[in-house]
C-alpha cells in the first residue's frame, strides 16, 4: 500500500482503485480513492466532490462526498455490514461471495457535468459472513401469524362449541313456582324484555296463570283459576282431621243415640211406667208433611203399661 501511494499519479485525473481491483468489505480499510491533485480541472478551486455508482445504475449514486479538500488527493473508504449507505444482498448462500461493480466520478466542487471522464470499473465483494441469512426463528413466527391470521378472534374449535350444546341439553328443567290466589290474576315476572311483559288476557271469562321462570319453553305449565281452585281445595281437604267428614260422624252420633235411649228406660221404669217400644226415626231426606203431623229429627214413641 506504501509503494502504491509513492506512485507518481497522473497525468489521468483517476490513480486508485485500478481497474478491476477488489475492496473487501470488513477489511480496513477497504480500499481507498487516490485522484491527480495537480490536475489543472482541481487545482484552480482547491475542492472537489466525489461520487461513488454500482454499475447497475449510473444515475444516481449510492454515495457522495462533497467539498473534500483537494491537497493530498487521497480519500479512505471503510465498509462494514454497518455501513447505512451500502446494501447488503440478501440471500447469500453459504460459502459464496458476492461480487459488485462500481465506479467513481470526481469533478470539481460544484460542477458535475456528463462530458468530465469517468474512473475505472472496479469490484466490491460481500463475504458470505455479511450476507443476510434467512432466520428460522422469524420463519416460524411467520408461520404461526400467518395461521393465527386465518383464524377469526374469538373463534373457538367446532368440538367445543358441541360440547356445550350437550351440556345444554343434558341440564335438568327448572322448577316452577306458583302461588294461587282466589281473586285476580297473577302477574308475570321475567327478564327486562319487551317480549317478556305480557298482560293476562281473559278468555270466555276464564284467566290464565303463566309460570314465573325466565326460561319459558314451548311446553310450559298452563293453568286456569278454575283449576287453581280445585287444586287449591283438595289440598285443603286432604289436611282436615277424618273427624270432619260427615261418615265419620255418623257412628258416634249412634252409639250416642243408643245410650240416651237406655237410660231413658232406666228412668221410666224406675218410675214405674213401662216402656213397651223406643223407635228412633231419621228422616233421610225432606219432606212435605202436615203441620199437626211434623216429626222431629228424633222421635221416641212411650207406651205406658197399664
Amino acid at each position: 500500500m506504501v509503494s502504491v501511494l509513492e506512485e507518481n499519479c497522473g497525468p489521468d485525473i483517476y490513480c486508485l482503485p485500478k481497474a478491476d481491483d477488489t475492496w473487501v468489505m470488513g477489511k480496513l480499510p477497504s480500499g481507498m480513492i487516490r485522484w491527480n491533485h495537480n490536475h489543472p480541472l482541481f487545482k484552480v478551486q482547491g475542492y472537489v466532490d466525489v461520487r461513488l455508482f454500482e454499475m447497475t445504475d449510473t444515475r444516481k449514486p449510492v454515495k457522495e462526498w462533497i467539498n473534500i479538500h483537494n491537497n493530498d488527493g487521497l480519500l479512505t473508504v471503510s465498509l462494514t455490514k454497518d455501513t447505512d449507505w451500502f446494501a447488503l444482498t440478501h440471500g447469500n448462500r453459504e460459502n459464496t461471495s458476492i461480487m459488485r461493480q462500481f465506479r467513481f466520478l470526481i469533478t470539481p466542487h460544484g460542477d458535475w457535468a456528463e462530458h468530465q471522464p469517468w474512473g475505472p470499473i472496479f469490484n466490491i465483494e460481500e463475504p458470505p459472513s455479511f450476507a443476510i441469512q434467512p432466520s428460522n426463528t422469524h420463519a416460524t413466527e411467520s408461520g404461526k401469524l400467518a395461521r393465527d391470521a386465518l383464524t377469526p378472534y374469538g373463534a373457538k374449535p367446532t368440538s367445543t362449541n358441541i360440547e356445550v350444546m350437550i351440556i345444554r341439553r343434558r341440564h335438568p328443567p327448572k322448577t316452577i313456582s306458583l302461588t294461587f290466589d282466589d281473586v285476580g290474576t297473577l302477574p308475570t315476572h321475567g327478564p327486562d324484555s319487551s317480549d317478556e311483559k305480557k298482560n293476562l288476557e281473559a278468555d270466555g271469562g276464564s284467566h290464565q296463570l303463566i309460570g314465573t321462570d325466565s326460561d319459558q319453553t314451548p311446553n310450559s305449565l298452563r293453568l286456569t283459576v278454575k283449576d287453581a281452585r280445585m287444586i287449591a281445595d283438595t289440598y285443603r281437604q286432604l289436611l282436615r282431621k277424618p273427624s270432619w267428614s260427615g261418615r265419620d260422624i255418623e257412628t258416634p252420633q249412634r252409639t250416642k243415640s243408643y245410650y240416651s235411649d237406655e237410660l231413658m228406660k232406666r228412668e221410666l221404669a224406675a218410675e214405674g211406667t213401662g216402656v213397651k217400644h223406643v223407635t228412633w226415626t231419621t228422616l233421610s231426606a225432606p219432606e212435605t208433611v202436615p203441620e199437626d203431623q211434623e216429626w222431629s229429627r228424633n222421635s221416641i214413641f212411650v207406651e205406658s203399661s197399664a
